[in-house]
């Protein structure tokens, strides 16, 4: 039990650390590569698309082949190697190898570095993933609960409870606080790598100990085995109610119109037995696998629906930093702002925005969760419009201004950042939960899936810079994006998305009203 707390604690900080580390990225490309802050903000982009698909993925081969232990002894030995790599790319560490200078100059980036960095993006990428399928699922499995208190309480005990408390606060303090005056980049990456591999030590070190569950198969094999059932009775007519297999005890509302050419997965034929086609489960489905089935595939384009939030989430790691890079830091005197605050106040948003909005929604309306939780994601839209608005008058006020304004101006667009983010997460997760209650993995898959739709918005949003800024140019007019932001045009990108966000919200109503089902209304 202990080992798994301190797993938890340990992995749980590290995240953190890395959160802060790929927070940060904007300023390094920026600061040390000397990049345009557009080209940037493309590298972050696909770093995060990466990051959005792999979890999918990953998944598949967690519920078919490897489980939770390996994926996450393989993704917790990535994101160590990842990490490592990130801080042996910065120009000190391989300077005397590569006979390169050691200063944070772009002359001092060589090949090597650049090729260290790339690869580093790639391992984090999947060291990322595989935590986020399964370090949750994986300490469920020891059927530990690390909020419980130990049978036996011993001083040895006390103590640990009492450093746990003390880490737990102390390190997003540090990172929050102290980061911002560690100046060497090398430093800023290796800590993070430290930690990575601190953690994976401890997971290791109580392997012989865990409870390892084995693959129960994914939910992707289940759709394409709906699919190639139906396909296989292509030629039999619609079913009734009779003829369908699991219809007496099916845990889920069996749905005639929607999608009913998949209905025909279920239907028993008369010129076999039933227990003949039960075997062959690619022939015949269950009523209950046909309905999760349609489930999903309704979901798709609803998943897809909500690209445009994925475009502002991206500004959160991307613009919103280089704003604030340029903006007074100054609080009280000399006493500058560490710009982790933003992070950070973002963090705290996401986590709780939605608390609030679903306390206040159930204590008014205790029998209509189902819908608040729908409303949510609506609701997210909505903050999404009012912070790309939000953003957009910061900048144009930064931008009419000789002198550099508070950093405090961006607080505003930070929270409603992050309480987009979270408005949507927490309605996603309780709307699939409400749908896949019976099933709960199939309710995690989803939002593996919601996610990965979402964060499609990471290229929309590479696209969306390279179209805007060849566009803005025609008739020899100075474009939105230029090298330095002084002479862009955000606050006119902002605008943009603010109209595409609201554009959304309608498209998300119509998507969500035609593909509904029948127990949905």
């Amino acid at each position: 039990m202990r080992t798994i707390q301190r797993l938890e604690l340990v992995v749980g900080w590290t995240n953190l650390l890395v959160g802060y580390a790929l927070w940060t990225l904007m300023m390094y490309l920026t600061d040390v590569w000397k990049l345009p802050f557009t080209d940037a903000a493309v590298i972050l982009n696909l770093y995060y698309e990466v990051s959005a698909f792999l979890p999918l993925l990953l998944q598949f081969l967690v519920d078919t082949l490897m489980g939770n232990f390996w994926m996450l002894l393989i993704s917790s030995l990535a994101y160590s190697m990842g990490l490592v790599f990130l801080a042996m790319s910065t120009p000190p560490l391989l300077s005397k190898v590569t006979g390169s200078c050691s200063s944070y100059e772009p002359e001092c980036i060589g090949d090597a570095q650049r090729v260290l960095f790339y690869t580093a993006l790639a391992f984090i990428a999947v060291g990322t993933a595989g935590h986020t399928v399964s370090l949750s699922s994986f300490v469920e499995e020891q059927g530990q609960d690390a909020d419980s208190a130990p049978d036996n309480v011993t001083f040895g005990s006390i103590i640990e409870v009492r450093v746990r408390k003390v880490v737990g606060f102390g390190i997003p303090c540090f990172a929050v606080l102290g980061f911002p005056y560690i100046k060497p980049w090398s430093l800023h990456f290796g800590i993070p790598a430290i930690f990575s591999v601190v953690a994976t030590l401890i997971f290791m070190s109580g392997s012989s100990s865990y409870t390892c569950v084995e693959p129960q198969g994914s939910p992707l094999t289940m759709v394409m085995r709906v699919f190639v059932a139906a396909a296989s009775k292509n030629n039999h007519p619609h079913p009734y109610h009779s003829q369908l297999n699991g219809m007496a005890n099916s845990e889920i509302p069996h749905t005639c119109h929607p999608l009913r050419c998949l209905n025909k997965a279920a239907l028993v034929l008369p010129n076999q037995s039933l227990e003949e086609q039960q075997n062959n489960r690619w022939k015949l489905c269950t009523v209950a696998e046909v309905e999760y089935t349609k489930h999903i595939v309704r979901w798709v384009p609803m998943a897809i629906s909500f690209m445009s939030l994925g475009l502002l989430i991206s500004l959160g790691v991307t613009f919103f930093v280089e704003q604030a890079k340029h903006m007074n830091h100054k609080a009280v005197g000399s006493l500058t702002v560490p710009l982790t605050i933003f992070w950070w106040i973002t963090a705290q948003a996401r986590s709780i925005v939605p608390g609030v909005y679903y306390t206040i929604s159930v204590l008014s309306h205790p029998n209509e969760v189902t819908r608040h939780a729908r409303a949510g994601t609506k609701v997210s839209m909505l903050i999404g419009i009012l912070c790309c608005l939000t953003a957009a008058k910061v900048e144009s006020h930064r931008l009419e201004r000789n002198h550099p304004i508070s950093v405090f101006w961006l607080l505003p667009q930070f929270i409603l950042l992050g309480a987009t983010q979270g408005m949507y997460e927490s309605g996603l997760a309780l709307t699939s939960s409400q749908i896949f209650r019976f099933r709960p993995h199939l309710a995690k898959f989803m939002a593996l899936f919601t996610s990965m739709g979402i964060n499609m918005g990471f290229i929309g949003s590479i696209i969306a810079i390279n179209v805007l800024g060849k566009v803005t140019k025609t008739g020899g007019k100075q474009g939105w994006f230029q090298d330095t932001l002084n002479h862009s045009r955000l606050d006119n990108y902002y605008y943009f998305l603010a109209g595409l966000c609201a554009a959304n919200l309608v498209l998300y109503y119509m998507v969500w009203k035609f593909c509904r089902g029948e127990d949905d209304s």
